[in-house]
């Protein structure tokens, strides 16, 4: 089974333009859902509030907006430049790090399409879900959040 991992992004961001995987270092939270996924799954990705799905390569400049501003079309947006992705790669199951406001919008279209979507934090507040992160993560196996991927 091939996994893919989606993390949220964070609204602590470096000023300027950065690849997405560094834009959000400032935030210890998103920090603690890369290194999650880089050591439960075999790729992962960013939801991004402003620009959807991004690889974690991909350059983009600093931003100011929350997941609570998108519109419905948000979800499609993802969808868009995602199943190309997970499809490029057979991706069988789907993780996603983040909160419902970023999973509720591809949750269905993703299960519809045949994936196994996981939130392995559904019910959780936002402390608890850091708390739960950390929990997971083997201490003497966690990966260099500045590895190249």
């Amino acid at each position: 089974m091939t996994s893919f991992t989606l993390v949220s992004c964070s609204k602590s961001k470096q000023d300027g333009i950065h690849l997405a995987r560094n834009l959000y270092q400032p935030s210890r939270n998103f920090r603690k859902r890369v290194e999650y996924a880089k050591e439960h799954s075999d790729d992962w990705g960013i939801l991004s509030a402003e620009y959807g799905f991004l690889h974690p390569t991909e350059p983009i400049p600093d931003y100011e907006r929350k997941i609570s501003s998108r519109n419905d079309t948000w979800g499609a947006i993802v969808l868009q430049k995602l199943l190309p992705v997970l499809e490029s790669r057979d991706v069988d199951g789907v993780t996603i790090l983040a909160g419902a406001q970023y999973i509720d919008p591809i949750q269905t279209e993703l299960e519809a399409r045949g994936y196994e979507v996981h939130d392995p934090h559904a019910g959780l507040r936002p402390g608890e879900r850091y708390s739960a992160l950390c929990d997971a993560l083997s201490p003497g196996e966690q990966k260099s959040l500045s590895e190249d991927f």
